[in-house]
């Protein structure tokens, strides 16, 4: 089993036969991008998400560009997601000309005898806003 973790200034690995999770925050903290979550579940175990995943790019203070939202990658026998997953990229500092964050990339992966994912909360992976004449992503 996996344990939930909150506010995490790194990326958060969990590996196992099955693998059973609350709620992960790693939103990245003033002007850092998102960190990466990753479970790596055995083909013959379950991999539950049952708490929101949340790996947003943190917030611009300096006239910058927004930060990238975290990857989440999830591997398993079988896969089911019970809460939601939100990777997106945060604004670029307002009036500073930049283009917002990109979203990080959500990968399920089933690896077992009949792979199945059940989808059951939604996936948000946006890009940040720009500021002034950039580009959102």
């Amino acid at each position: 089993g996996g344990a939930g973790a909150t506010n995490s200034t790194g990326a958060v690995i969990l590996t196992g036969r099955s693998i059973t999770t609350g709620s992960i925050n790693t939103t990245g903290r003033s002007d850092l991008a998102g960190q990466n979550v990753t479970f790596t579940g055995q083909a013959a175990g379950t991999t539950t998400v049952n708490g929101t995943i949340t790996t947003v790019g943190g917030t611009d203070t300096v006239a910058g560009v927004g930060r990238a939202g975290g990857t989440v990658n999830i591997t398993g026998g079988t896969i089911a997601i019970n809460a939601a997953i939100n990777t997106s990229g945060s604004a670029a500092f307002a009036g500073s000309n930049n283009n917002g964050g990109a979203a990080g990339a959500v990968t399920l992966n089933a690896i077992g005898a009949v792979p199945t994912v059940t989808l059951g909360a939604g996936i948000t992976a946006n890009g940040g806003a720009a500021a002034t004449a950039g580009a959102a992503r």
